[in-house]
């Protein structure tokens, strides 16, 4: 059996999940799709939230939106599309462990890297740091460390016209139609 590089779940509404799978020996990324129905009255209820009160500005000025991904019943974790370069974006997962362990040491980030960030932030303490909203948070990590550093790979790149009508939830990457 050979392992994966890559994967992203997503929520696809009145269906269920999609899993995206890339490998290094795979020329395209893979859609593998799970029947595990959300109710319409839970996706219906998920907003995106960005850094501005304007979704728009949030995504294609400051580069990120997010929203709670419910598929997996966990509340921390959050499907967030974020800007690669000017013409395009990406769709990822990220969560408050992930932000937590970071800033702890206890993922790939040295001290003096957390030092630099916090005051790249205005932060004196990684914990002050640690109240803000997520967005907040997630959105200052990406300004200084990068998508690659934060995302890792870019598995579903998509143009800012295809940015646009995801914000609006008018298709769904790769699946056409879902609204």
């Amino acid at each position: 059996m050979t392992s994966l590089t890559s994967f992203l779940t997503l929520p696809i509404r009145n269906f269920g999940t999609a899993l995206i799978v890339s490998h290094y020996k795979l020329t395209k990324p893979h859609l593998i799709i799970f029947y595990t129905p959300i109710p319409n009255v839970i996706m219906d209820k998920i907003e995106w939230e960005g850094t501005d009160s304007d979704l728009e500005i949030s995504l294609f000025e400051q580069g990120l939106i997010c929203r709670p991904n419910p598929v997996f019943g966990d509340p921390n974790d959050w499907l967030c599309l974020y800007q690669i370069s000017e013409d395009e974006y990406d769709i990822g997962h990220s969560d408050e462990v992930f932000i937590s362990k970071l800033l702890k040491g206890e993922e790939w980030a040295k001290d003096s890297d957390i030092e630099g960030f916090l005051s790249f932030v205005g932060e004196e303490t990684t914990e002050g740091f640690l109240e803000l909203p997520f967005v907040q948070k997630l959105s200052s990590l990406l300004r200084y460390w990068g998508c690659l550093n934060i995302f890792g790979t870019y598995s579903c790149t998509m143009s800012k016209e295809e940015a646009k009508e995801y914000l609006n939830d008018k298709v769904f990457p790769f699946l056409g139609e879902v609204a």
